[in-house]
């Protein structure tokens, strides 16, 4: 019994199959908080972004798209060769009719608010 909800997304070991402790069974990943990890130019990726809201747009199962309110939650202080930085977008995911509407992997648009 795993400590959270999640969703199975790689199966390791089978049942039946002898395990030792320490041993990974199964990949859970959490769907009710998600991140997306995007590239900004360094001009752009300034410390004060961190807090900022802005519209996520994913396309999700079936090509519909759903809008969900995201955060900069960090950004990231190496720059790549691209003159880019690395930062983090956290969003709350919602169900609806049994299923997440964002999965991981999904296509998403960011639209930063002023």
């Amino acid at each position: 019994r795993a400590p959270w909800n999640g969703v199975v997304t790689q199966q390791f070991r089978q049942q039946g199959e002898w395990v030792v402790a320490g041993d990974a069974i199964c990949e859970l990943v959490s769907l009710e908080t998600l991140k997306i990890d995007l590239p900004l130019p360094v001009a752009a990726a300034t410390a004060d972004l961190v807090g900022r809201a802005c519209q996520v747009r994913v396309t999700g199962r079936g090509g519909d798209r759903h809008e969900f309110v995201g955060t900069v939650a960090r950004v990231g202080d190496l720059v790549d060769a691209n003159q880019e930085v690395r930062i983090e977008i956290r969003f709350e995911n919602r169900i609806q009719e049994n299923a997440w509407l964002a999965v991981p992997g999904s296509p998403a648009e960011i639209e930063f608010t002023p």
